[in-house]
């Protein structure tokens, strides 16, 4: 079972099962990764019924043909409904995707510098680049017009990586009394402002020095789904802060709910297709055949969700197993047995 799951989810077979192993010795042998599969199985199964495929007769690439269409008819819906059509610019969509995720996003605060220290490193290490593209004279004159968020994270892209050294050493130094708690910060970037750019190896920047997040405006990006670009910046914004960060999309649209259960779901054919939502969607964006298809959100959330299963498992024990008084001092007292042999006696009482 350990090496179906990780040629599921791409993962090295001997390490994953010396993972479950040591799962499975510290929870008494629970067989908690044989139920966990077969439940996956069961749901699979009425997901591809759903995407009216036979389960029995079906081939990794019908199912993952079948969900790139899925995904396709479910972002065109959310299109519509957010009043998107085929002569919507970049910037209006990502406009669009922005204020979905203001509204389906909680995170938690970030500790970050405050604008005038951001400004103060800027005016101090002058992104040369950035000022070029706008077009100003110098990097003061555009410090001090333009938003030092914008400017400070398109630098980390555009900047070379002695200035980006540089900056990120400057913002080390800064004191206690030079930083503050606030929000995550999404910000908007024009399209004609940075287009003429290289674009960074991913859409979706961020920089946890900032606290803040973007989609890079790209010729790729210019017809594609706000629900694609959505997810992109949703991606940014859990990378700053993953142990902070929920989100709620499916609840954005009736359209999302048929994906609201399957983000740890993989098929277990010879090509193993991801149902994860960010996966169809980045396969969707790139144009990804088959064979290079994403699978590592969907692979991330199935090994975390067995994990919590595994965790619950340690819970409960440590609550049903008595409290053990022993007698230090008797001869011949046993000593006290371990975790492992406590789980294991648990395990054969059950």
């Amino acid at each position: 079972m350990s090496r179906n799951l990780a040629r599921m989810m791409g993962r090295s077979a001997a390490s994953t099962q010396e993972q479950i192993a040591d799962l499975e010795h510290k929870n008494g042998y629970p067989s908690e990764d044989v139920r966990f599969m077969a439940e996956n199985k069961i749901l699979l199964r009425q997901k591809l019924v759903q995407l009216g495929l036979d389960p029995d007769d079906t081939t990794d690439a019908e199912l993952y043909h079948a969900l790139r269409a899925r995904f396709e008819r479910d972002a065109d819906m959310l299109d519509k409904a957010v009043g998107i059509n085929k002569f919507t610019g970049l910037d209006e969509r990502l406009s669009k995707a922005e204020q979905l995720v203001v509204h389906c996003v909680a995170t938690d605060d970030v500790w970050v510098p405050k604008n005038s220290a951001v400004k103060a490193i800027l005016a101090a290490n002058p992104p040369k680049h950035v000022a070029k593209q706008l077009n100003y004279r110098s990097a003061a004159s555009m410090i001090k017009r333009e938003e030092a968020a914008e400017i400070a994270l398109v630098s980390t892209v555009a900047e070379s990586a002695t200035w980006q050294k540089n900056f990120s050493k400057s913002i080390d130094k800064l004191s206690p009394s030079q930083r503050e708690l606030r929000p995550i910060k999404i910000v908007s970037l024009s399209s004609p402002r940075w287009q003429a750019l290289s674009s960074p190896p991913s859409a979706a920047i961020f920089d946890k020095n900032l606290g803040a997040a973007a989609v890079w405006p790209s010729d790729g990006l210019s017809a594609s789904p706000v629900l694609s670009l959505s997810l992109l910046l949703l991606e940014a914004i859990e990378r700053l802060n993953p142990a902070g960060f929920s989100a709620a999309l499916h609840e954005l649209s009736p359209a999302l709910r048929w994906w609201s259960d399957t983000g740890h779901l993989i098929s277990d054919g010879r090509q193993p297709v991801s149902l994860n939502l960010r996966d169809v969607s980045l396969n969707h964006l790139l144009s990804r055949e088959i064979h290079e298809a994403e699978r590592r959100h969907g692979a991330t959330s199935l090994w975390d969700k067995l994990s919590l299963r595994y965790q619950a498992i340690s819970a409960e024990l440590a609550d049903k197993i008595p409290d053990i008084q022993y007698n230090f001092d008797e001869p011949g007292s046993a000593g006290i047995p371990t975790s492992a042999e406590l789980a294991e006696e648990y395990a054969a009482a059950e």
